[in-house]
């Protein structure tokens, strides 16, 4: 992982823009920011050669085909406040989503340009029963993941966080998708083949943040102690057993990472791997809506001992994100850690402490911990795929009086 130069990251004062679409938009100005995001990977053609003429053709089916613009109003509608980059890597999904489940043998190297992207977008849209997917995806779907490097969060938190979650704790997953991020955390102590990616910690050096190999094998040797989790609970709102969230779940990587084949394969392993009896249990369940919380303390007989949501928070319009906000409070007791990883900053709610959505998507993945009514931020990722971090001083607030004081001071220096 030792490479390039990483200059991307905001500074710890500041984690970038508030979200612009902080409230219900008109279709035309939510449009002009979702069209804004399909230009950007149109014009990466030599980093993405095959997401930029997908993106590229998408916008020109938007542009000339009533199907396509209908296709756009459905998922304004179901989420006028959706951010801009959400709303790309929704509609790509959707797509390629449809290539999957038809077995599209010349996907994705038979759509190298925009002529034969136009054709597949035309077909998926306009083909049963491949338009009513696609209908049905962006009406009631939120983004999913097969990222399971996210969950290295997991691993790398709970040693730090065992003094205040103890030990032989129940866990929350909550937006936890197939579950195949949590089933990694528990396989990775058990077989080498699921063990996670490893991170690159950044430090600053001039106006550059370099990897730091000190700092990046410390991360990996507190990362690498067992987990400590007797159990985990998953929740989510669909069923990923359900075959159109399965193969939407599998149509969320890129084009550029399906080519690729490590993650889908790997994917693909976790999916059809064993676990422990009793390690996992998936409930699903809405987290904004009390019912939701009740079957989640029902299963686990009382409070959860942690509750983190990776990159599922986001989702939904303002009302919702309070609601999910609020009730991943009440599934822990106050002193108890609530994980949020999201795009998304630290702001207010009154005199209480709250997130933010971003805007742009581009400037970090930030790692969020509430505490006994604070709010911290002990990390931020350079990107969606958890490569490489970057250690924020808020670490050293979170590991108060656990047993890698130490070593976190050594993160931070």
């Amino acid at each position: 992982m030792m490479g390039a130069n990483i200059s991307t990251l905001s500074s710890p004062d500041n984690c970038g823009p508030l979200n612009a679409n902080s409230g219900p938009a008109t279709f035309d100005a939510w449009m002009q920011g979702v069209s804004k995001e399909f230009e950007t990977v149109a014009g990466m053609s030599d980093k993405m050669p095959y997401s930029a003429p997908l993106a590229r053709a998408v916008l020109i089916n938007f542009e000339t085909t009533d199907d396509g613009e209908r296709l756009m109003h459905i998922l304004h509608h179901a989420n006028p406040e959706r951010p801009a980059p959400e709303a790309y890597r929704l509609v790509r999904s959707a797509y390629v989503a449809q290539m999957r489940h038809r077995k599209e043998p010349r996907f994705p190297d038979g759509y190298t340009t925009v002529d034969e992207c136009l054709r597949g977008v035309r077909w998926a849209q306009t083909t049963f029963p491949y338009a009513n997917r696609l209908n049905e995806i962006l009406r009631n779907f939120n983004l999913s993941t097969t990222i399971w490097q996210r969950y290295n969060v997991m691993r790398f938190l709970g040693p730090l966080m065992m003094h205040r979650t103890g030990s032989e704790r129940i866990r929350g997953d909550i937006g936890c998708s197939d579950f195949t991020g949590s089933k990694a955390v528990v396989l990775s102590d058990m077989d080498s083949k699921f063990r996670f990616d490893p991170v690159d910690v950044l430090e600053e050096k001039g106006r550059l943040w370099v990897p730091s190999k000190d700092k990046s094998d410390l991360f990996e040797e507190i990362a690498a102690q067992p987990d400590q989790a007797s159990r985990t609970i998953g929740v989510d709102r669909v069923d990923p057993t359900d075959p159109i969230v399965a193969d939407f779940i599998e149509g969320s990587l890129t084009p550029e990472e399906i080519k690729d084949g490590a993650l889908p394969t790997r994917h693909d392993k976790l999916l059809r791997a064993r676990v422990p009896e009793g390690k996992l249990k998936f409930v699903q369940a809405d987290i904004a809506r009390q019912s939701g919380v009740k079957k989640v303390l029902e299963e686990a007989g009382g409070l959860l001992d942690e509750a983190y949501m990776i990159l599922a928070w986001h989702q939904g319009g303002a009302r919702k994100r309070r609601a999910t906000f609020g009730n991943l409070g009440r599934l822990v007791s106050l002193e108890k850690p609530v994980v949020i990883v999201d795009f998304a900053r630290r702001d207010t709610n009154g005199d209480k402490p709250y997130l933010s959505v971003l805007s742009d998507w581009t400037k970090g993945l930030n790692v969020f911990v509430q505490i006994d009514g604070e709010l911290y931020r002990p990390l931020q990722w350079t990107d969606g795929r958890c490569r490489a971090v970057k250690i924020c001083p808020d670490l050293a607030k979170v590991a108060k009086g656990g047993p890698y004081e130490k070593q976190v001071r050594e993160l931070l220096a």
